[in-house]
């Protein structure tokens, strides 16, 4: 894996494990929420079911009230033994009914008993209770507190309302299944007193807490249910099915994860493969343009000695057709042509060795001198164009460590174009060379009053193959360029504020050895 794809691969890492999570969380709420929601429901049917059987029981209980005072009154002295065997009867089938009894209503004194004794706390209730109780009717008295039970009384409907009956009930067994489910508690109140009182503690950390409350709907015993179910976070939230959709969705994350580390590799391998074909495309265009760069370059070289030759050639056949021949002359052109020869024959193996990638061998050079050379050189070319070349040379010595014949190369070639500008536009008629050492440097300034470079083009003199002129190949420059930069210096150009170009060489002083 490369350095690009380990960040990418880690924040896809990191994406998944972040989704991944999150679908947890999702699930786990969703968990809850329908495991609260279950319970919930559940706990509301059950509420129901409950109020259903003691509002079931609260009806019997005023029903045995019904059919024991209607036996009370069966004839003038009350049957005290068919009524104790009715109660039995009753106290036997409906075991939470603890005792039934049979009062005078005077004094209150115990006519008949059946099942537990009533404590003297009830009958001081009943005693109290009584007088203002309407013959008929029947009224509920909370029982003792602690002990869960409540009392049903009830007067007689006789004119002079002689007796009272009352059913002790065990309120604890008004339902049927006594054992409720765990977490699940229970209240049965009367008001605000508190019958049975099965409440759990508070819900601890990570428990819920549901609760619903119902009304008995019995006009003698208004009751009121409360129903309590305590969750714990086991029970919110299954464990098993919490951990098979982890593996589940980690496993699906592991596998997608490997799938888009695969779709990425094979489009890295792909990316890749075109690279190299792009690359090698490449290096072929590259290996023909250098060579029809390499053709341009030897041409545009070879141009400037074999000009210099064809016209001290012409010189020379001028001056043989005088009578008598000029001898003197006629050596001095000979001597030029074998110079240019000599130049052509450097320029070659210059260019031979910049193929071979052969270093050149930089020498202490005089920049002085060079200048004084292109001036020879190019002297009859320009004074055909009418165009006047100066020299300017450095009053101190201007020695650079570098090949005289490229900077003789670089020179030549900002004076023609200096001069091809100048004879193109038909303004100017001056070039000069001015050769300056200042701050460990030599300047050199190919300067003329032509009519300048436009602004447009300015920065994209150096660039290969960018020429203004009709024939121009665009490689004198940038070969300028390459040139002055081997030797540590640089090169630049702008237009003077007098009008005309300017182009600025700048190389390192060479403060010792000898020079050509």
């Amino acid at each position: 894996m490369n350095d690009v794809s380990r960040p990418t691969d880690r924040k896809l890492r990191n994406a998944l494990v972040a989704a991944w999570l999150l679908g947890l969380a999702a699930f786990a709420l969703v968990s809850v929420w329908l495991s609260i929601t279950d319970a919930q429901r559940q706990l509301e049917a059950r509420g129901a079911d409950m109020q259903r059987t003691i509002a079931q029981a609260t009806a019997q209980h005023d029903a045995h009230l019904t059919s024991l005072a209607t036996l009370a009154l069966a004839g003038d002295t009350p049957p005290v033994g068919l009524f104790t065997q009715l109660a039995g009867s009753i106290i036997r089938f409906y075991p939470r009914i603890t005792s039934i009894a049979l009062l005078a209503d005077g004094s209150g004194a115990p006519l008949a008993i059946s099942g537990e004794a009533l404590a003297a706390r009830l009958l001081q209730q009943i005693e109290s209770t009584a007088p203002s109780l309407p013959r008929g009717t029947s009224t509920m008295l909370a029982g003792p507190p602690g002990t869960g039970s409540y009392l049903l009384l009830k007067r007689t409907s006789d004119e002079a309302g002689r007796f009272l009956i009352a059913l002790n009930v065990d309120a604890s067994r008004l339902w049927d299944d006594a054992d409720l489910p765990a977490g699940l508690s229970l209240q049965l109140a009367l008001g605000e007193a508190f019958l049975v009182d099965d409440r759990a503690p508070s819900a601890g950390p990570g428990e819920v807490t549901l609760a619903e409350a119902w009304q008995i709907p019995s006009t003698s015993q208004p009751l009121s249910l409360h129903l309590q179910q305590r969750l714990t976070a086991l029970q919110a939230l299954p464990l098993g099915p919490f951990l098979a959709f982890a593996v589940a969705t980690l496993l699906l994350a592991i596998g997608v994860h490997l799938l888009l580390q695969q779709r990425r590799a094979t489009a890295q391998a792909r990316a890749r493969q075109r690279a190299q074909e792009h690359q090698l495309r490449l290096e072929h265009a590259a290996r023909v343009n250098s060579m029809g760069e390499l053709a341009s370059g030897i041409a545009h070289e070879l141009t400037q000695p074999l000009t210099a030759l064809l016209s001290q050639s012409q010189a020379g056949l001028r001056l043989a057709g005088h009578s008598p021949p000029d001898a003197a002359a006629l050596a001095g052109v000979l001597e030029a042509n074998v110079r240019q020869a000599r130049r052509a024959a450097d320029i070659l193996g210059r260019l031979r060795a910049y193929v071979s990638k052969s270093p050149t061998t930089p020498q202490p050079t005089d920049l002085n001198r060079v200048a004084a050379e292109v001036a020879g050189l190019l002297e009859a070319d320009l004074r055909d164009k009418t165009i006047t070349l100066a020299i300017l040379p450095s009053e101190a010595a201007a020695i650079v460590l570098a090949d005289p014949i490229e900077l003789e190369q670089v020179l030549h070639n900002l004076v023609r174009n200096a001069a091809d500008a100048i004879e193109a536009s038909g303004r100017g008629d001056n070039v000069s060379i001015s050769v300056v050492t200042e701050a460990g440097q030599v300047r050199v300034e190919v300067s003329d009053n032509g009519p300048g470079v436009p602004v447009d083009v300015l920065p994209h003199l150096f660039e290969p193959f960018y020429s203004t002129k009709p024939a121009g190949m665009g490689l004198g420059l940038p070969l300028c360029q390459t040139l002055v930069e081997r030797f540590g210096g640089s090169i630049e150009a702008a237009n003077t504020p007098e009008g005309g170009a300017r182009f600025i060489v700048r190389l390192p002083l060479n403060r010792g050895g000898t020079h050509r």
